[in-house]
């Protein structure tokens, strides 16, 4: 009887120390990367936002989170260190974030178009953004509304962000494909899967184990 009432206040605690979100899978390719791609995590809540990227080749899963208080973006890779070397993690000042060139533009137009799908259970709505430097066109659901695109200044190469900001539009993208002015794929996000869960606090933390570097 003990045991099991220990079990059910650590059951409470974690329940206390997690938000409800969405965990986001998807596969990414690039132009800059000709025959790769990169499988890209997601978990999002109302509050928070992490990032997780596993490059090919690459060992270990590179993590970005945001931290919208003191503005630094924190990242730190999982793989493993050579014997003697400790875990460490890069902190970034906004002014330190740089866009690339092909995502740097004066002017975006943004059109919700109206059409709809449905994609992993969550009804979405095709969104396309047109810049002077080509067009993005995304699936946004708008069953889960977190205000996704206040991380925008933390991933200024990310056109879906920068759109979604632009009309302070509240959703999530699903999917999405970045085309330049000749019709070229730029990048595309191709949708994996997506789960509503609680996720924990700690996600949205730099581990214990890791320093600065």
């Amino acid at each position: 009887m003990k045991r099991n009432l220990v079990l059910l206040l650590m059951a409470a605690v974690v329940t206390l120390n997690a938000q409800k979100g969405v965990i986001l899978e998807q596969k990414m390719t690039a132009k800059n990367l000709p025959g790769k791609t990169i499988s890209v995590t997601w978990l999002v809540t109302n509050t928070s936002c992490k990032l997780k990227m596993q490059f090919p080749e690459a060992k270990g899963v590179s993590h970005f989170i945001p931290d919208l208080k003191a503005g630094m973006l924190y990242t730190y890779n999982d793989g493993p260190t050579p014997d003697g070397v400790k875990k460490s993690f890069f902190a970034a000042s906004l002014d330190k974030i740089q866009s690339s060139n092909e995502t740097a533009v004066s002017r975006i137009v943004v059109k919700q178009t109206g059409e709809t799908k449905d994609i992993g259970g969550f009804k979405c709505e095709k969104i396309i953004a047109s810049t002077s430097k080509g067009d993005t066109e995304m699936w946004v659901t708008k069953d889960f509304k977190p205000e996704f695109y206040k991380y925008e200044a933390f991933f200024k190469s990310n056109w879906e962000m920068m759109a979604l900001r632009e009309e302070r539009i509240k959703g999530l993208p699903l999917s999405s494909v970045t085309k330049d002015a000749a019709g070229n794929v730029l990048n595309a996000y191709e949708f994996v899967s997506i789960t509503s869960t609680d996720i924990s606090e700690t996600e949205f933390s730099v581990p214990a184990a890791y320093s600065q570097y």
